[in-house]
């Protein structure tokens, strides 16, 4: 453990969570992932957003985001079971098993670093609006070098994934208007609950 917080960033340092909490809240993320990304499809949105240079919406990545935040690497499983049911990409097994590796780690690699680069405290009690936005900027980053990077190495065509500015601008705007979008529930439920 010493070696992880040396280097990374751990949530939930001076209280870390139970077994039972990890696995609570890992298959509420798994679901949530799923639940977004059925919804995409459902709507004939999903394979318009993934296609070519369109992907600059995929709320999904807020899941990949909130799953490090209070989970840190105990999010990597549940996200790659995620990862694993959705084959965006139509890939043979191994090469989506390889992608799904890669992008179940890219992001919450790049949230640690940033995390640490920011000095985010483990109970995140100094998440402010800008340090949120350069955590989901290091996501979707991250995420978008490890799509390509389980693509190259597979070696499929890279025209099937987006360019790496249309992942960052995806992964970021995805995640943000679902942040705003739980941030406007909350107000309008503490609202209600005044009157």
């Amino acid at each position: 453990m010493h070696f992880v917080k040396r280097f990374f960033w751990v949530p939930n340092d001076h209280r870390p969570l139970s077994y039972k909490q990890i696995v609570s809240f890992g298959f509420v993320f798994f679901l949530m992932h799923l639940a977004m990304v059925v919804s995409l499809t459902t709507i004939d949105s999903y394979e318009f957003a993934i296609s070519g240079n369109t992907w600059f919406f995929y709320p999904p990545a807020f899941v990949r985001l909130a799953a490090f935040l209070v989970l840190g690497f105990w999010s990597v499983p549940f996200i790659f079971l995620a990862q694993i049911v959705i084959n965006p990409f139509a890939l043979g097994w191994i090469d989506h098993f390889l992608l799904a590796s890669f992008t179940a780690i890219g992001a919450p690699v790049g949230v640690s670093i940033m995390a640490r680069a920011v000095s985010l405290s483990g109970d995140l009690a100094n998440l402010n609006g800008s340090r949120l936005l350069m955590l989901s900027l290091a996501a979707a980053f991250f995420n978008a070098l490890a799509i390509r990077s389980a693509l190259l190495i597979a070696g499929a065509n890279q025209d099937l994934a987006p360019s790496l500015f249309a992942t960052i601008v995806g992964d970021t705007l995805g995640a943000w208007v679902v942040i705003y979008i739980i941030k406007i529930g909350l107000t309008w439920a503490s609202y209600k609950r005044q009157r």
